[in-house]
């Protein structure tokens, strides 16, 4: 998954009282296949904040560490829910026999 696939289902923004929100999507797990998934407000924009300025800050959250990791075996960026260390699920699974 690519930074725009990434931008597109796990940051958003939204009109809030004070100013424009920033959202991301932060993933937990329940238990063995159950996902649960909630926004969380990391940021607020006043009102008059202009787009480009909006923009530079959902292309920082893609790179704070305590949302959206690396895989050090996909070189793929992930959330934080779909890594285990440094590792994403999905290789975890391929490369490690890591069974979820």
């Amino acid at each position: 998954m690519d930074d725009a696939e990434l931008i597109k289902q796990f940051i958003k923004t939204s009109q809030g009282k004070n100013g424009v929100d920033l959202l991301v999507c932060q993933i937990e797990w329940e238990g063995p296949y159950t996902p649960h998934s909630h926004w969380k407000k990391v940021e607020q924009f006043p009102t008059e904040t202009p787009e480009e300025h909006i923009q530079q800050g959902i292309k920082k959250l893609l790179q704070d560490p305590e949302y959206f990791l690396i895989c050090s075996d996909c070189s793929e960026r992930n959330p934080v829910g779909w890594m285990t260390g440094d590792v994403c699920h999905r290789c975890a699974e391929q490369n490690h026999g890591i069974v979820y």
